[in-house]
């Protein structure tokens, strides 16, 4: 079986709070978490976490559900 990491950018609950990009190791524990302007940004942040996470860990995938 492999493990895999998911990912997310949260919308902001209010006008006043950044988007919040956050990438989740196969346990559910958060790998990393960052407020980003945007969603196009948030995409982009988890793309590089996500690779970085990747590299040190193999046998796990990136879940696509």
């Amino acid at each position: 079986m492999t493990d895999h990491i998911r990912a997310a950018v949260y919308d902001p609950p209010r006008t006043d709070l950044p988007f919040l990009a956050v990438v989740f190791r196969p346990d559910g524990d958060v790998f990393v978490a960052m407020p980003v302007p945007s969603v196009d940004a948030g995409e982009a942040f988890i793309t590089a976490a996500t690779q970085a996470f990747l590299k040190d860990h193999p046998g796990v995938a990136v879940w696509e559900g």
